[in-house]
């Protein structure tokens, strides 16, 4: 919940630690294992990625990643929320870019140092994931092990005026959603709010205007 009041009432994009994601920096390394293995540890600390995608109702992105967890009930796909940012060209200095879908696996030789193969890694993902027409931000820490524990403080990028809504998600709880609508509009008034839906005729998901936290 403090990620997402970052996020939504100070306009900051949150690149989060590549350790924490599941598929960033999948790659073959051409260098001994204990070489690797630290290579590895530390580009999972120092390159900081954020995701988007062009979707809004993205089954797969929804499901994967806007999970709500109720400590009592656990996990609950479709429970979360997406962020609508406004991108222009001011984006491009943030390393914008789409994904590159394939299956080729990446190789990458921590003695060359090689930062255009790296930079390609973060960038690529396997072509199962092509529905979710990703694309990221990258960046790195200037930063040297041992790492600190206030190193995400330094991956936060103020973006003005780019939250332009927040969705919620099929299964968002209603209090989780008056909680996000309050602290919102008490900094944001004029961001609007929108729930996704499922049509009960043709079954398809849609997104509704969300004038109070109990709308359908």
């Amino acid at each position: 919940m403090r990620a997402t009041d970052s996020s939504l009432t100070a306009e900051r994009v949150e690149a989060i630690a590549a350790s924490n994601t599941n598929d960033v920096i999948k790659a073959g390394y051409v260098t001994p294992v204990g070489v690797a293995s630290y290579t590895r540890h530390v580009l999972e600390h120092v390159v900081r990625v954020a995701c988007f995608t062009k979707l809004p109702l993205n089954y797969s992105m929804w499901a994967n990643y806007a999970k709500y967890f109720d400590p009592t009930t656990g996990s609950s796909d479709h429970g979360g929320l997406c962020i609508e940012y406004q991108c222009n060209e001011s984006w491009r200095c943030l390393n914008l870019h789409p994904v590159d879908y394939g299956d080729a696996i990446p190789v990458l030789n921590a003695v060359e140092r090689n930062e255009l193969n790296l930079v390609k890694t973060v960038y690529m993902k396997s072509t199962e994931w092509r529905c979710e027409e990703e694309w990221r931000i990258m960046s790195t820490l200037q930063a040297m092990p041992p790492f600190s524990n206030n190193s995400t403080e330094n991956a936060k990028v103020k973006v003005e005026n780019g939250v332009t809504g927040i969705l919620f998600g099929l299964n968002t709880p209603d209090s989780v959603i008056e909680t996000i609508i309050a602290r919102v509009r008490s900094v944001k008034p004029t961001i609007p709010f929108r729930r996704v839906t499922k049509n009960p005729v043709t079954f398809a998901r849609e997104l509704i205007e969300l004038s109070s936290p109990g709308s359908p």
